[in-house]
């Protein structure tokens, strides 16, 4: 009967537990978008370039409309938890009064004693607080658990794409870097930007010698 009236709390707990995950799992991005929004409207680096473009206005209402978004799904996870709590309330108070019901009639009954029966009320109610207690620390475990979860995930994704550790070795180490005859153009441009360009270093220390190819006349300056 204890435990028929521990259950419903760890189920609940469970449940919570996981709904609150999700939450975050999902909002993660939404939440860093507020971040960087809230950073662009306090801090002063970006004062200028807001005030120069009138962007106060366009940030202002897209932080505004987030935090309605994120106020919305607080709300969500808050009547979840509320009917969760309902019902696994519910659930196990109609296990301590079955609890209950049993020790009066086993009392009724001759089954037990009178002093033992005292004795089995005092006992259900200590054990049931502990077992309260044990629930709320293994769901604290199991909220943790979910997060390492992602964690791990992570580091397997990043061993996934790391560098790799295997190959030759380079013959030499790499004494300097030149490049010849580079021609770039931007995408939708006319002319290029850069025309036959050669950089290679010379024997002054952080020195490097550059020659071109014709100049580049579309009006703009490098």
């Amino acid at each position: 009967m204890l435990l028929a009236i521990a259950l419903p709390k760890g189920w609940g707990a469970v449940r919570s537990a996981r709904r609150d995950y999700l939450s975050r799992l999902n909002w993660v991005d939404h939440r860093r978008a507020i971040s960087s929004l809230l950073a662009y409207l306090t801090r002063p680096h970006a004062a200028g370039e807001i005030r120069v473009h009138a962007a106060g206005a366009k940030l202002l209402a897209s932080y505004e409309e987030m935090s309605r978004q994120t106020e919305a799904e607080q709300r969500r996870l808050a009547r979840a938890q509320a009917t969760t709590d309902l019902i696994t309330g519910g659930f196990a108070g109609l296990a301590s009064l079955g609890c209950y019901g049993l020790l009066w009639w086993l009392l009724a009954a001759g089954g037990l004693p009178l002093a033992v029966g005292g004795t089995a009320v005092v006992a259900i109610r200590s054990s049931t607080a502990r077992l309260t207690s044990l629930v709320q620390q293994v769901n604290r475990l199991y909220e943790e658990l979910l997060f390492l979860t992602d964690t791990e995930y992570a580091i397997e994704i990043a061993g996934e794409h790391m560098i790799p550790r295997t190959g030759a070795a380079l013959p030499a180490p790499v004494r300097a870097v030149r490049t010849e005859d580079v021609t770039f153009t931007y995408p939708g441009a006319v002319a290029p930007a850069l025309n036959g360009v050669s950089v290679e270093p010379t024997t002054a220390p952080g020195t490097w010698t550059v020659s071109a190819g014709p100049p580049v006349t579309h009006g703009c300056s490098t």
